[in-house]
């Protein structure tokens, strides 16, 4: 077990470098997180269909990957039920303003609702990406 000093030396010198994605086409999701902000830093496509795209915002990655005939993954109809299945909900982008970046791309991406006060403070709006993948604007 590790010792509750151990952990916070670990938290302060960790921070998350990047989260990959599976998606159905490769083109349409680089398109996507490009109106969110992210630039592609690398394409590769391999010899057998497979396509990987590295984009970066503010020094997070965000790796997808793509291939021919992917297997859909459930996404969840209900968030609040989908609280009970074990696995990520989310990837939570900060931004300075929920309602400006909700007004922005309120025509272009497929908003869960409209952005709301958290328990901790802040806002928050939940959308999803083409592929269904569920994201969600943050504000402090």
């Amino acid at each position: 077990m590790i010792s509750v000093f151990k952990l916070n030396v670990l938290l302060n010198i960790m921070k998350v470098h990047q989260i990959a994605l599976t998606v159905n086409d490769i083109g349409k999701s680089v398109s996507f997180y490009s109106k969110l902000g992210f630039k592609q830093k690398a394409y590769v496509k391999r010899d057998d269909g497979r396509e990987k795209a590295i984009l970066n915002s503010s020094g997070f990655e965000l790796e997808l990957f793509s291939s021919d005939n992917p297997y859909p993954s459930p996404i969840p109809q209900d968030l609040e039920q989908d609280m009970k299945t074990i696995g990520i909900k989310h990837i939570s982008l900060m931004v300075d303003d929920v309602e400006t970046t909700y007004m922005r791309l309120r025509k272009e991406v497929e908003f869960i609702g409209k952005p709301e006060e958290s328990s901790t403070g802040g806002k928050y709006v939940f959308f999803k990406d083409p592929d269904g993948i569920v994201l969600e604007f943050y504000q402090e």
